[in-house]
């Protein structure tokens, strides 16, 4: 087991690290330094002469169909396709192309350990987790090094075609050139689509609640719930409200877009945070735009927020996973007591993405995260009714995204598209049930309406009238009122 380190040097180094993390490790910058680290190991090694022009020309239109098909991995397929028009070109050998093979592979594993698996081992405590890692990225498909088949091969394409840049002055470089961008093409054409609901959003200037509670199981599926012990959600599902069948995330499912969506309603394509590399920030109106609010979690909740939110943000690396929900449980019960006109609170419990990751989704330590999410989450609403608060909450048990194995974003399984839904508290009627295709977006405007504030801006979000008692309670005494004028 590894040791505490001090807080302030844990603090600036993952605030420091985080960030370095998302744009070493994300795909759409990682492939071009690959490809650059590669190409210039190659020509050191085995000098050619540089058609400068064609290199610019072929790497500029190879990771413009990179972006076109989004890194989707379905891309990969078409990748003997490419290599027959490839196989054409001057220069090209085999010997060559498994060097730049084994440099472009080599490299991911290398920064995978440096940025994912090292930072993770120290967080956990546990020396076992970079192998952990390592082993599991051969089984994983994201748009990050943590999957080496997706990274080391769109890296190899880019480093390809710089190093023998087919020439558009011949029908090899043509066809070369033609197949990748058809293939780009069509991956965009079929890659799965975000679901944007229908906005329903009936005036509500009357609360429901005083105040709310937004508790997020960071990358925790539906899957993963139904199958972990979780006796207390469970318990508040079957007694309150709750969708059937989950919630969908959107795509890309990674934290800080689908996040970016449960706060402003709106998909990727309007808020405009499409993945975890930094320089993305939120366009659209977010909850804490129009409500008092407070957000906790692990750094990275820092990182998509807008800057004059109020956010309150945990060391993973100086506290430990294990310690860090604990103090982040005791923080919001102390800012519930000193803030009173806060009214709402967003918890991000990272420690169920963080296991999930290091460990993968198949691991009884994942399990068991959500185990002990389950357990504080009772333990606070316990404490709301000591201190005589709870009929002043309404709280809402969600996810940004599910995961399989240890990879979310590009919506390949089920396990990673389908999260919780859970509304409970002296508001929400008994034994609701919420059907149909439903969206995390969805949990904006019921935000807005059991608070009794107006809609974001851009929010295409959904209320559900059906599960609130006072709904519930005004139908029946307008049906009781129209009986008896019709008697």
């Amino acid at each position: 087991m590894l040791g505490r380190l001090p807080k302030a040097i844990s603090g600036h180094f993952e605030g420091a690290m985080v960030r370095v993390m998302y744009f070493a490790t994300t795909l759409d910058s990682f492939v071009v330094c690959a490809a650059l680290a590669t190409l210039a190991a190659s020509y050191l090694r085995h000098p050619v002469a540089p058609s400068w022009i064609a290199i610019l020309v072929g790497s500029v239109v190879v990771y413009a169909a990179f972006k076109i098909a989004d890194f989707y991995p379905t891309f990969i397929l078409c990748f003997p396709i490419f290599g027959f028009f490839l196989a054409k070109t001057s220069g090209f050998s085999f010997g060559s192309l498994g060097r730049l093979a084994l440099l472009n592979f080599g490299l991911a594993a290398l920064i995978q350990l440096v940025f994912q698996d090292t930072p993770h081992m120290v967080a956990s405590r546990d020396a076992t987790v970079p192998l952990r890692m390592f082993l599991n990225s051969f089984l994983t498909l994201a748009p990050t090094t943590l999957s080496l088949p997706v990274a080391g091969s769109y890296a190899l394409l880019l480093s390809a075609t710089a190093y023998y840049h087919p020439l558009l002055s011949n029908s090899s470089g043509i066809g070369y050139y033609a197949t990748i961008l058809a293939a780009a093409v069509c991956v965009r054409w079929l890659r799965p689509k975000t679901f944007v609901p229908v906005p329903h959003q009936p005036p509500n200037e009357r609360p429901l609640s005083q105040r709310l509670v937004i508790f997020n199981l960071d990358g925790f599926s539906l899957n993963a719930f139904r199958r972990a012990k979780m006796p207390f959600l469970n318990k508040m599902a079957e007694e309150h409200a709750t969708a059937s069948e989950g919630a969908m995330t959107v795509y890309r499912a990674l934290t800080n877009p689908a996040f970016a969506s449960i706060i402003t309603g709106a998909p990727p394509t309007v808020h405009g945070v499409s993945n975890n590399n930094f320089g993305q920030p939120i366009r659209s109106e977010g909850l804490p735009d129009i409500v008092s609010t407070r957000l906790y979690g692990s750094i990275h909740v820092s990182h998509f927020s807008k800057p004059h939110w109020r956010v309150r943000w945990f060391s993973l690396v100086g506290l430990g996973a294990e310690r860090t929900e604990e103090v982040v449980f005791e923080t919001l019960k102390r800012d519930i007591l000193d803030e009173p006109d806060t009214r709402l609170f967003i918890v991000d419990v990272s420690e169920t993405d963080f296991i999930g990751h290091s460990y993968g989704t198949y691991s009884r330590q994942y399990l068991s995260a959500g185990d002990k999410a389950d357990k504080l989450i009772e333990g606070f609403c316990g404490w709301l009714k000591q201190q005589g608060l709870y009929d002043d909450f309404a709280m809402i048990i969600s996810s940004d995204h599910g995961m399989f194995i240890t990879d979310h974003s590009y919506l390949l399984s089920s396990h990673e598209i389908y999260t919780p839904l859970i509304f409970f508290g002296s508001a929400i009627a008994p034994h609701s049930r919420i059907t149909g295709k439903i969206s995390i977006m969805d949990i904006n405007a019921n935000v807005s309406y059991i608070l009794g504030v107006r809609y974001n801006a851009d929010s295409a979000g959904r209320v559900f009238d059906f599960i609130y008692k006072r709904n519930i309670e005004d139908n029946a005494g307008v049906a009781k009122t129209a009986a008896k004028i019709e008697t």
